[in-house]
């Protein structure tokens, strides 16, 4: 490793790679902007995305590539894209970093030819595994093979691989061939936990839905679900975007839901919608952590997910403690515990009380000290 000097002593330089920068929200940048701020006292910190700089983030350099065009062989879009980039991105800036942290899979073909001086895999999801839950036709499932290529080459050639949870790591073994590779678990959780605000108690019950509005999140679960639910004074409220958005709202106008079920759009408030809400649902298919589950819990908020599909989360959990799991494809059922829990005002406060004093335990792991043992271990610092 070659260190830069800074002002008053050689600081390594470290470049992330990722589709989404600091100004966007979600999952990924939420540890994109932890890991920034936790490194850049020791580091040069360099991130590369789609995103414009993001105006609030200090001392790093943001460098921002244009997005790929629309691709006339859709069905091959993923390596078309990782081609794209391979195209797109000067190779100097890789040869510039002494550490780099690819979290996107699509820029294993730029690293291929750049050959950095250490590669760390910061796996986001096992996005094969993800494509299979959303496949419908040959055509996706098309898709979650090259995944598995994708993740499968640059999971190999890094110096470490780090993933969100042991569920996580066992579905990237298992779906992008890496049965050889041993991931290191770290959870990505951030941040003190939040009191949650009390709401008055002759309002309506808020069941809030959190996260990208497309098919591997199962929002559609949630209108046979709420179809079930019309005689209680309850109102679901699904806080997001994406490319579901108007199909869900359409079922929801057909379904005569439209005052049961709301869509709030995206927001990055997080902390003023969890403090509105009683209950919170997440009937997603696949979560390689569920960021939006352990937010909830830091609320205080009594979190209800799927007992039956892919989160990470699960396995910090304690079933009937500190959160509740349902069958969202089984909608009389999951209806029924809703309803429990609806009508039970003490019962969700202590689901709430003991989620929360979970999350107070997760959040003793810190992330970014970990990870600084990962670049240490490997290596690459």
């Amino acid at each position: 490793m070659t260190p830069q000097r800074g002002a008053d002593r050689f600081r390594p330089s470290v470049l992330f790679l990722n589709n989404q920068g600091l100004a966007s929200i979600g999952g990924g940048p939420t540890i994109l902007r932890n890991l920034v701020h936790g490194l850049a006292q020791d580091f040069d910190i360099t991130v590369l995305s789609y995103d414009p700089p993001a105006a609030d983030i200090g001392g790093v350099r943001q460098v921002r590539i244009a997005p790929p065009p629309r691709f006339k062989s859709w069905r091959f879009h993923p390596l078309l894209r990782a081609k794209y980039l391979r195209d797109s991105i000067p190779l100097s800036e890789i040869a510039a970093a002494d550490v780099v942290v690819a979290l996107d899979p699509h820029f294993v073909r730029v690293l291929r030819a750049a050959k950095p001086r250490h590669l760390v895999y910061l796996s986001l999801s096992c996005v094969a595994r993800q494509e299979w839950f959303s496949a419908r036709d040959a055509s996706e499932i098309l898709f979650a093979v090259q995944y598995a290529c994708l993740e499968h080459s640059v999971a190999k050639a890094a110096d470490a691989v780090i993933v969100s949870s042991m569920t996580h790591g066992d579905e990237l073994r298992r779906y992008s061939w890496l049965s050889s590779v041993k991931p290191t678990v770290l959870y990505p959780v951030f941040g003190p936990a939040q009191e949650g605000l009390r709401k008055e108690s002759n309002q309506s019950v808020i069941l809030l839905a959190a996260g990208r509005l497309t098919s591997v999140k199962n929002y559609g679960s949630i209108v046979a679900i709420a179809s079930r639910l019309t005689d209680l004074d309850c109102k679901f409220v699904i806080a997001g975007d994406g490319g579901d958005l108007e199909s869900l709202q359409d079922r929801v106008t057909s379904a005569g839901l439209g005052e049961r079920i709301v869509f709030a759009g995206s927001t990055t408030d997080m902390r003023s919608r969890l403090a509105s809400a009683d209950i919170f649902v997440h009937p997603s298919y696949y979560e390689s952590f569920g960021m939006a589950i352990f937010e909830a819990m830091c609320a205080g908020v009594p979190p209800v997910c799927s007992g039956t599909s892919v989160i990470g989360i699960r396995e910090l959990l304690t079933r009937d403690t500190d959160s509740i799991f349902v069958d969202f494809d089984a909608p009389a059922e999951a209806a029924d515990t809703l309803r429990g829990l609806i009508v039970d005002t003490e019962r969700r406060k202590q689901i709430g009380i003991a989620a929360r004093a979970t999350a107070e335990r997760i959040l003793k792991y810190d992330y970014v000290a970990e990870f600084r043992k990962v670049l240490s271990v490997s290596g690459a610092i």
